[in-house]
């Protein structure tokens, strides 16, 4: 069984190694980046990262339930994701 300090580095790591590698590779993302505005290079950014973490954590049932449940867990995911990846200027 999977201790809740294992499972929080677990996510920690996925959140800061994997999903923005993943998120930032996402076509619809980079060319929402490069070819639009900042609103719509968000909507896509979400839509990538929500597809991401599904992936990421489908064999963690429990954490990924856990996220569902809090918004506030969502919004600061989506935000502090978004925040490092957003760079309309990159080519």
């Amino acid at each position: 069984m999977t201790s809740d300090f294992t499972l929080g580095g677990l996510i920690r790591k996925v959140i800061a190694e994997g999903i923005p590698t993943k998120v930032a590779a996402d076509k619809a993302y980079q060319n929402a980046m490069k070819r639009s505005d900042r609103q719509n290079a968000r909507n896509e950014h979400d839509r990538a990262l929500h597809q991401r973490v599904l992936v990421e954590l489908a064999d963690h049932h429990g954490a990924v339930q856990a996220v569902q449940r809090q918004c506030r867990v969502q919004k600061w995911l989506a935000d502090t994701v978004f925040s490092v990846m957003y760079n309309p200027l990159v080519t």
